[in-house]
């Protein structure tokens, strides 16, 4: 204010000595006015203007003097094109993120970039302790050695879990990958898929030559399709594996006798009596094969066996009262035919045979 009151003060004595100079020098006339009223109100304008400039200029250098946090917050911004990053490198690293990353990667990382040079200064200047990249390496090595450990051992820990349970993955016997093929081929035998059926069955005998559901369920196949030449050596190679079950000498030696071969049938039960002695099937088979083989005394001796094996059938009474009745013993032969037809569970056509052979039997013998 004090600039404003010396201006108007000036002014004030300049007006004076004008009016002085005006009343000594009457009679000197100006064409015009010195000062029109144009030029005092532009005057008076410009004198506004710089009284504003004036206000706003001690204004802003009062404003700069009282605040402090102004010059701290500018100084940075000017010197940020010089120090890229001055907060991490003024403040050293935790030492845990050191040690959590085993190579010491992330401390050149931090430095690599340099700030670009600025073209006015070129000459080369000393780099601050602040500026030095290789400070933190060396608290590194302090702290490095440890922590690789954790994880080596979480693995080494981890590592006998994984190969205990390789050590339980046993391979599989023979005997299971028999099984599993023997359910592929019944699998393929109920959707009908017989080709299919067969291989399965094959490649569970070729595992196991012993397992007998693969071997019975191949032998139905070969029966069905009446490939008995198949099914016999099927047969014969299942009798020489284990177990044996007597069935298989049953069927082999009456597909042998079937093509006429009843000494192979009868060898065929001779050589695998010790599996079926005791199946009462089984050895009225063998008398059977005897008997058409005409050896009648041993067919009576066999079929007296299955009967006293139990639960006897009619027809065993039937088979001994013929090779009884050929063996010229004609009451034991009449009393095996009358057991028979009491046993029941005859055709009508045995029935009246039966009731045939009794009747000629009570007749006496003819010369």
């Amino acid at each position: 204010m004090s600039v404003i009151n010396q201006v108007l003060q000036d002014l004030e004595k300049r007006h004076g000595r004008s009016d002085e100079a005006r009343s000594a020098t009457p009679q000197i006339r100006a064409v015009g006015p010195v000062v029109r009223p144009a030029g005092r109100r532009l005057l008076l304008v410009l004198l506004a203007l710089f009284v504003i400039g004036a206000a706003a200029f001690g204004w802003r250098w009062w404003h700069n003097a009282h605040e402090p946090s102004v010059p701290p917050v500018a100084a940075p911004v000017a010197a940020k094109p010089v120090t890229p990053s001055p907060v991490p490198i003024e403040a050293p690293a935790p030492p845990a993120p050191v040690a959590i990353a085993p190579p010491p990667a992330p401390l050149p990382i931090a430095v690599a970039p340099a700030p670009p040079k600025s073209r006015a200064d070129d000459t080369p200047r000393t780099k601050s302790k602040a500026e030095e990249p290789l400070a933190p390496v060396a608290a590194a090595p302090v702290v490095q050695p440890r922590p690789p450990r954790a994880p080596a051992a979480a693995a080494e820990q981890a590592a006998p879990a994984s190969t205990g349970i390789e050590k339980r993955e046993r391979p599989l016997s023979a005997a299971e990958r028999a099984e599993a093929q023997f359910r592929l081929g019944a699998l393929a035998m109920q959707q009908g898929r017989m080709r299919d059926a067969e291989a399965s069955f094959l490649a569970a005998i070729a595992e196991d030559a012993g397992h007998v559901p693969s071997r019975q369920a191949l032998l139905g196949i070969y029966l069905e399709a009446q490939r008995r030449d198949e099914a016999e050596v099927l047969l014969r190679d299942g009798l020489k594996a284990s177990p044996r079950p007597p069935a298989w000498a049953m069927v082999l030696a009456r597909l042998e006798a079937e093509r006429g071969d009843i000494i192979g049938g009868i060898n065929t039960m001779q050589n695998h009596l010790d599996v079926g002695r005791q199946n009462g099937d089984y050895v009225a088979l063998f008398a059977a094969l005897l008997q058409k083989q005409g050896r009648h005394p041993d067919a009576v001796e066999q079929y007296q066996n299955a009967i006293n094996l139990g639960n006897a059938k009619s027809v065993w009474f039937m088979g001994q009262g013929i090779s009884l009745r050929e063996s010229g013993r004609r009451e034991e032969a009449r009393a095996a035919f009358q057991r028979a037809l009491d046993g029941g569970g005859l055709s009508s056509d045995l029935k009246l045979f039966l009731e045939r052979q009794i009747a000629a039997l009570r007749l006496p013998a003819s010369n």
